[in-house]
């Protein structure tokens, strides 16, 4: 794994992976295990700027060049998804991204009056180095596909810092159409949960104003994708 290499071996990037293993230090003091849980400021403010450096902006690329090899990430085997017709017998659908001790995943046909919503038929898990992982389709909806590449770059770029969902909902772009495909509510005293489906955020504003948490869609891949990158470089914890 490239986080095991010495940084000696990295010659004229060296600085650049002191850099990333400082940010894999934070991703492994708060995502590290599978029910940790930061709050969405952070997730916001921290975690989408580390990943968008080194996945949307492939700051990886000149340490696989130094190190000569390429990372390799797990992720949920959606090959027979993705490939079948381009998606279009489902109205939506996105992959498995366990969070909170819960595994979120959702698929509706089209026929969305007689097929509800339910869990995605999986081959497991599969490995896949770096570029397939930025590249993965994670979710289609109104006839648009969303990669982890795209998600996390317009989650950084519009939603990073201290802009709200309604802001960012008025940017332009495809990804945008996302936010609200899927979300939870999260109270960090009983560690209750509620999930949200498309539709249903009309509630988030008062569960805030009560002291939960709000994540959306964005929040979540931002979450699933820091805990395969760190795992992918680092290893499980």
């Amino acid at each position: 794994m490239i986080f095991k290499i010495p940084l000696s071996k990295f010659g004229a990037v060296k600085e650049l992976a002191e850099e990333l293993r400082e940010d894999l230090a934070v991703l492994r003091h708060h995502v590290g295990e599978p029910n940790d849980l930061p709050n969405p400021a952070f997730i916001r403010a921290t975690l989408s700027p580390i990943l968008r450096k080194w996945i949307c902006d492939d700051g990886l690329g000149p340490i696989h060049r130094a190190a000569s090899e390429q990372s390799v990430f797990t992720v949920q085997n959606t090959d027979h998804i993705v490939k079948k017709k381009d998606l279009v017998a489902y109205e939506l659908w996105h992959c498995e991204m366990p969070i909170a001790g819960n595994g979120i995943a959702q698929i509706r046909p089209k026929d969305a009056n007689n097929d509800p919503l339910g869990s995605v038929e999986t081959g497991g898990e599969v490995k896949r180095k770096f570029r397939t992982f930025r590249q993965q389709k994670i979710a289609y909806l109104n006839g648009k596909s969303l990669t982890r590449d795209m998600c996390l770059r317009y989650f950084a770029d519009q939603m990073g810092g201290t802009h709200t969902i309604d802001q960012a909902k008025k940017k332009d772009g495809p990804a945008a159409t996302f936010i609200e495909m899927a979300g939870f509510a999260f109270d960090p005293e009983t560690r209750d949960s509620k999930m949200f489906w498309p539709g249903e955020f009309q509630n988030a504003a008062r569960l805030r104003a009560d002291g939960k948490w709000i994540f959306n869609f964005m929040h979540i891949c931002a979450l699933d994708t820091a805990r395969r990158f760190h795992e992918g470089l680092v290893g499980k914890t």
